[in-house]
């Protein structure tokens, strides 16, 4: 039975002031400077890493003990940030083996880990280019080329290097519509047409999700290589999902407009033998 528990104890006093923030400073992303208060070194490296990866308050409970669940959630992500600004590269696997367990819906521990990649810089491009190699049809492969959107938005030099990366995984036999996507928008951001030949191939053979810059012919529209579309916009999962709901709802409200009515005193139509008053009509 979940209870409360002592979430804190185990850590130093320097890193039990984590517990302290909460989660305003994590609405703006990236804000390191609040931490710098605390003068962690390399020294605390292996105790941050050890809070990132702490989910003891899954054990608490929550409704009785909301207040300190919240405290321990908020410390890991302050803890994630710390080691970002620590550019300490021994805590990566830990770090990818979370957002793996996470699967994406820890928005703030995914805001934590892309910002940790993009305070790495340079060096965190190895591991990014390693990983998607390694896994090209994870389902967080979306989040690991955000990181190199914000790296490369931090440091414009690595354009070249991320450019490859992208263009390699675009070539790949294996991969995710979402990251393909998100891999096709970075490079018309950044190289414009260079590669719209690949891109044009890549909509003819693999499935992208078009969520994003839209299908083929927005891009080309997006790019100036066309005026305007040539044929209907195909529909997004989510539309389609809306407007099978809507046509749902109207075939269940045509059904039961359909049924005949019947007569409080007449037979029940499911074949009791009763009267409708008296059977079904209340059901």
């Amino acid at each position: 039975m979940k209870q409360k528990i002592d979430l804190e104890s185990r850590y130093s006093n320097k890193v039990r002031e984590l517990f302290e923030l909460g989660r305003e400073p994590l609405m703006s992303r990236a804000n390191y400077g609040i931490y710098k208060k605390y003068n962690f070194t390399k020294d605390d490296i292996e105790e941050l890493i050890e809070l990132a990866l702490d989910e003891s308050y899954y054990e608490v409970d929550y409704e009785k003990y909301e207040k300190e669940s919240d405290r321990a959630f908020y410390a890991t992500i302050h803890a994630a940030n710390v080691l970002a600004l620590l550019k300490a590269k021994e805590a990566i696997p830990y770090l990818l083996r979370k957002m793996e367990l996470e699967n994406g819906e820890n928005d703030f521990f995914t805001s934590a880990i892309i910002d940790f990649f993009a305070n790495l810089g340079e060096e965190g491009i190895d591991v990014i280019e390693e990983y998607i190699k390694n896994n090209p049809q994870s389902e967080v492969v979306l989040t690991v080329v955000e990181m190199l959107k914000a790296i490369l938005k931090k440091h414009p030099h690595t354009l070249e290097r991320i450019e490859d990366i992208l263009v390699g995984y675009l070539k790949s036999e294996k991969t995710e519509a979402t990251g393909l996507a998100f891999a096709i928008s970075i490079l018309v951001d950044y190289t414009k047409d260079k590669h719209i030949d690949l891109i044009r191939e890549v909509f003819e053979t693999k499935e992208v999700n078009i969520f994003f810059d839209g299908d083929l012919e927005d891009i080309e529209i997006k790019l100036g290589l066309r005026d305007k579309r040539s044929k209907p916009r195909e529909k997004n999962p989510l539309q389609k999902m809306l407007e099978e709901y809507k046509l749902r709802e109207k075939l269940e409200s045509l059904l039961a407009e359909s049924k005949p009515k019947v007569g409080r005193n007449e037979p029940c139509p499911c074949g009791s033998g009763k009267k409708y008053k008296k059977c079904c009509l209340n059901k």
